[in-house]
């Protein structure tokens, strides 16, 4: 049988939230009848679900430790409550076997479920909360072999100089054009362009090498009969 932890004061109480996912507290009297015939059923529960570190079954009696009743305004016994990560989640107030019995495998199988995950993955993890995750998809870098925090400074200052010549390439091949908005559309500094022709060697976009203007393999620009054709 799992052993079921009698609180006698606050502090007591807040040490063994801390050192739980999941908290049941039993808040009965030694004159209630209903919290004596509802007792197996607690200790049933905390033998199939109680679990180091995850999930702990507590009993408080009303007379003996007031201060924790006060504190969470428990006025009829028994009542159950149910805490995770240190905040109430659910309360059973009653000798409700079916209502303390549910409230109490949902909550037990949420603890277990995050620590298979936390096993599984090998990443931290928090009951309620999606930080996890967001983590996983952060990006990771790797520098002499070693993941790093952040983005190395290598990186960082080829990523300007590449904005740089992007820029500049694009704001002069527009300067000395008599088509500005052509000529920027079809340059090889625009990242944007649709064509996927081959790279031009020695210009530099945003993350790689630029590319060539569309048909730029190979294409003449005259012969000289067409020279001669045109009276030249």
């Amino acid at each position: 049988m799992a052993k079921i932890e009698t609180l006698s004061s606050l502090s007591q109480l807040s040490t063994t939230l801390s050192k739980n996912v999941i908290v049941i507290i039993d808040f009965h009297a030694t004159w209630c009848g209903p919290c004596k015939a509802i007792a197996p059923t607690f200790e049933s529960l905390a033998a199939k679900h109680a679990a180091p570190s995850k999930v702990a079954f507590t009993k408080c009696d009303v007379d003996a430790a007031q201060e924790i009743a006060a504190q969470y305004g428990v006025r009829a016994m028994p009542t159950f409550l149910i805490f995770k990560n240190r905040q109430e989640v659910a309360r059973v107030q009653g000798a409700d076997v079916r209502g303390l019995t549910t409230a109490v495998e949902k909550y037990a199988a949420e603890a277990k479920s995050a620590a298979a995950t936390f096993a599984t993955s090998g990443k931290g993890y928090t009951l309620g909360s999606s930080s996890a995750s967001a983590a996983a998809k952060k990006p990771a870098y790797v520098r002499d072999g070693q993941v790093v925090a952040g983005v190395p400074v290598g990186a960082q200052m080829r990523g300007w100089v590449n904005a740089a010549v992007v820029f500049l390439g694009l704001y002069f091949m527009s300067l000395f054009s008599l088509d500005p908005v052509t000529a920027a559309e079809e340059s090889p500094f625009n990242v944007n362009r649709k064509d996927k022709g081959p790279v031009a060697p020695g210009v530099a976009g945003m993350g790689g090498p630029g590319r060539m203007a569309p048909g730029a393999t190979g294409r003449r620009l005259g012969t000289l009969d067409s020279i001669r054709g045109s009276g030249g």
